[in-house]
């Protein structure tokens, strides 16, 4: 983190050829707050080091408040100069739809920004697979955000991807997804150059 009072949850590794160094995204609690404050002072970090057991030294900020739990892989792209990128994929994606930042330190920051009003769902039927159960009451195409850079240290972009027939819950909310929910992805890459994302949704999205 920024000092000895910063808070840190986790963190996704991977040697880079490039430059022989090791670095490390990590999710970093802004303000000098705990992991109390997860869901609205979270921001994704990245450090590096000669060493896979650290000491980590932080770079800069990659995404800030709210974004949590990163995990990044180096995948094929044949577009890439070097045939590859690094894809970060996090639990949001720098908008604070749970609510500005709380202050834990004593130093005030800047005020926060507005709240990101959260994102319409088009419910619609199930185009593709029909969930299990009779609690469903259609599908959603689930939009979610991946930063990727051809570089470790390089400059990152943003990219929009799709989940096609995410379910709905005949309450009325969809799985907990994406940028406002508590998805967890899991990305890796499979010796056939497929992606594979693992999450880990609330059945009911509460």
């Amino acid at each position: 983190g920024d000092n000895v009072n910063s808070t840190s949850w986790g963190a996704s590794v991977l040697h880079a050829p490039e430059d022989g160094l090791y670095y490390g995204w990590i999710a970093s609690m802004v303000n000098e707050c705990t992991l109390d404050s997860w869901l609205t002072n979270s921001e994704v970090v990245l450090a590096r080091s000669e060493s896979p057991l650290g000491p980590f030294v932080k770079i800069r900020t990659l995404v800030p408040p709210w974004s949590h739990n990163p995990q990044t892989i180096r995948a094929p792209d044949p577009s890439a100069k070097a045939g590859h990128v690094y894809a970060l994929f996090t639990l949001g994606d720098g908008r604070n739809f749970h609510g500005a930042p709380e202050s834990c330190s004593p130093h005030k920051g800047p005020p926060a920004p507005p709240i990101t009003p959260l994102p319409p769902w088009h419910v619609g039927p199930c185009t593709r697979s029909k969930p299990h159960g009779d609690a469903w009451a259609g599908c959603i195409t689930a939009n979610f955000t991946i930063f990727w850079s051809e570089h470790p240290n390089g400059t990152y972009l943003e990219h929009t991807a799709e989940i096609i027939d995410w379910p709905v819950h005949r309450s009325g909310r969809p799985w907990e997804y994406g940028n406002i929910g508590n998805w967890n992805p899991a990305p890796l890459v499979h010796p056939n150059g497929t992606i594979y994302v693992l999450v880990h949704p609330e059945q009911y999205g509460f």
